[in-house]
């Protein structure tokens, strides 16, 4: 096996392994498997995003969002391995809204989800998302105490 070889072998079955622990609903090594998938083809967005993911079905949202924009800032002409095409489409970003809006992060919430909508405007849940946030955005603050 050569090294390019390894380097697409090894995060498939990181991967693989992640779905496994899903399934036992083992998040400890399920989390670990998805990190060596990280560690072996950083380049990719596929891995961060799929740890972004356990990590927000944990309920380690604030993780999850910073993994998610680390994938997002791999540029797709410089990932490594296969380009996962959802990923350059509106599911990141949709979902980078969701867990925003749930952590009350209104002003980071609405600009992914501006860019969801501006990926698939035809989508009334995220046009209706989109409105949502501005309401939200448009309320005086509270002062903390």
């Amino acid at each position: 096996m050569t090294a390019k070889s390894n380097a697409w072998d090894r995060p498939n079955g990181c991967y693989d392994l992640a779905l496994i622990y899903e399934n036992r609903k083992d998040m400890k090594n399920r989390i670990k498997a998805l990190y060596l998938a990280c560690e072996t083809q950083p380049m990719n967005r596929r891995w961060w995003a799929e740890l972004a993911r356990a990590y927000a079905e944990s309920g380690k949202r604030e993780v999850a969002i910073g993994l998610m924009e680390t994938a997002l800032r791999i540029p797709k002409e410089k990932e490594d391995g296969y380009s996962l095409p959802a990923m350059h489409h509106v599911h990141p970003y949709d979902l980078l809204s969701q867990w925003c809006g749930e952590l009350g992060l209104y002003k980071e919430g609405y600009e992914h989800c501006k860019e969801a909508f501006s990926l698939m405007p035809s989508d009334e849940r995220i046009a209706k998302n989109v409105k949502q946030f501005r309401k939200m955005l448009a309320r005086p603050q509270q002062p903390i105490d």
